[in-house]
């Protein structure tokens, strides 16, 4: 029979302190270049795009080569401007790569699209989904923004029907403003529906107030084209939705619901292999999940990333204490060194789990970098003890890192540490909490584990109250209540036994 000592031994087996892969380094890997190229690539995609355009509805003369040169101005010119837009207004998406790749393949396959459909009618456009997709992806003004500048750029070189650019530009107007709380696909169905029957109604009393006169087979073939405008932007968008959050590697509040599902794989193994460390991500989901919209953070994000950031628990999971439940405590039987490195390890292992269930990566960036490169202090001072001071180095026992790029990373980061914290005390007050969660920010502040964070001091001053308001309610302390045999001998009764 194998003894606890043999089993300890037997989850130990496959630790490693090998690091996790370094980023890949040189100017052909940095983002400033990729930003570069996304933009050379668009402005190429933007201009080939109007190029297409048949000669017949095309109004650029492609008989001149200025109108080439000039067209090669207009689509530079508007490039750069949304481009300094984002980088003013919207620096998270300005920063990430692959938002900027999205923008711009949405933008050139929609005007793509475009060219092709405008051969069958003018009122059946894409642009709606560009829209709703935009949307879906981002947000409300950067939607705005581009799908007003691309319907009319689109339709200022095609067509010089002004009912034809307003039915297209209150399209796309109507798609971001039905879709102003999204939760579930079906969200798009609605706002197809709303879109196609807001189209009808325009165009029907556009063309009744221009020609009184009308063509009626014209007239029902015109508004069945709009009509199936909305219908068919909503079915793509759908389509196009996985496909999308799988080649950019981004998520939707779509994708993000599903994650947060207790019965989704990962999770179930987590609830049932640690389901101390379970209830612990839960905790700490709901403290981080307030903090990000304290500060205009991802609230949703943010949740399901403190969801899945312990995962590699699952692995040892009694060599934690929140999976303990009074057995014994498995780090008395090894060396502080080695206790280090299996509490760094959950990490790694955390990331290979993760992408053996393919969680998206944005949700795998929590794992390392919620404890960034912070020191494993509780082992670090017992090597100091144990061993020659010469030999215990902090650099083993500090986590592999990345530090927090993010707002939602570092508040994970900070919420996971104050919640363990907190939990620790026997019989918390709200001053014991408060000073406990500032103690727990100044130290991460000090360490430098913020310093790649795009948080500032207001930030972080609501961030803690959102941590004291939270945790408060949580492990406030409790009114002791008589017993039993109290409370009847005050009523002058006997317990029945």
């Amino acid at each position: 029979m194998a003894t606890s000592e043999d089993e300890s031994q037997q989850s130990l087996e496959g630790l490693s302190n090998e690091p996790v892969k370094p980023v890949k380094t040189g100017f052909i890997y940095s983002p400033v270049f990729h930003k570069y190229l996304i933009f050379i690539l668009t402005i190429i995609g933007i201009f080939i795009s109007y190029i297409l355009i048949p000669s017949e509805t095309s109004r650029i003369s492609k008989l001149s080569l200025v109108s080439y040169v000039g067209l090669i101005i207009y689509v530079t010119s508007i490039t750069s401007l949304f481009t300094i837009y984002l980088q003013r207004f919207w620096s998270t998406y300005f920063a990430s790569t692959r938002h900027l790749g999205l923008l711009s393949t949405l933008t050139i396959s929609t005007l793509l699209l475009n060219v092709l459909t405008f051969s069958f009618s003018p009122y059946f456009s894409f642009l709606p989904s560009l829209a709703m997709l935009v949307r879906i992806f981002t947000n409300f003004q950067i939607s705005l923004i581009l799908s007003i500048v691309v319907t009319v750029s689109t339709y200022m070189f095609i067509t010089n029907d002004v009912s034809v650019l307003a039915i297209n530009l209150f399209s796309v107007i109507i798609s971001i403003f039905s879709l102003a709380k999204i939760q579930q696909r079906a969200d798009l169905v609605k706002s197809g529906v709303i879109i196609s029957a807001v189209n009808i109604l325009l165009l029907g009393s556009i063309k009744i107030i221009i020609s009184p006169t009308l063509d009626f087979n014209q007239f029902f073939n015109s508004m069945a084209w709009a009509a199936g405008t909305g219908i068919f932007s909503a079915v793509y968008s759908i389509g196009a939705l996985p496909f999308l959050e799988s080649i950019f590697g981004l998520v939707t509040s779509f994708k993000l619901f599903e994650l947060a599902n207790p019965n989704q794989p990962l999770l179930r193994q987590l609830m049932l292999k640690a389901p101390g460390t379970y209830q612990h991500s839960l905790i700490v989901g709901n403290l981080a999940e307030a903090a990000a919209e304290a500060i205009n953070g991802d609230p949703l994000l943010t949740r399901v990333g403190a969801m899945y950031h312990d995962v590699g628990k699952m692995i040892r999971p009694y060599f934690f204490i929140e999976n303990q439940q009074g057995l014994e405590n498995q780090h008395s039987k090894i060396s502080p060194r080695l206790s280090a490195l299996v509490i760094t390890s959950h990490v790694k292992e955390g990331i290979e789990l993760a992408k053996e269930y393919k969680i998206p990566s944005i949700i795998i960036d929590f794992i390392p970098m919620h404890h960034g490169t912070s020191l494993v202090a509780y082992f670090f001072h017992q090597a100091k003890q144990t061993e020659k001071q010469e030999d215990v180095l902090e650099e083993h026992f500090r986590y592999p890192g990345p530090k927090p790029r993010t707002k939602e990373t570092a508040i994970l980061m900070l919420a996971d540490a104050a919640e363990a914290a907190v939990r620790a005390i026997s019989k918390p007050s709200v001053e014991q909490i408060q000073k406990t969660i500032g103690k727990i920010i100044k130290a991460r502040l000090e360490d430098g584990q913020l310093s790649e964070a795009p948080l500032t001091l207001v930030d972080l001053e609501r961030i803690s109250t959102e941590f004291l308001r939270v945790l408060q309610s949580l492990y406030h302390s409790r009114i002791e209540y008589p017993s039993e045999e109290k409370i009847m001998k005050d009523l002058g009764r006997k317990i029945i036994k």
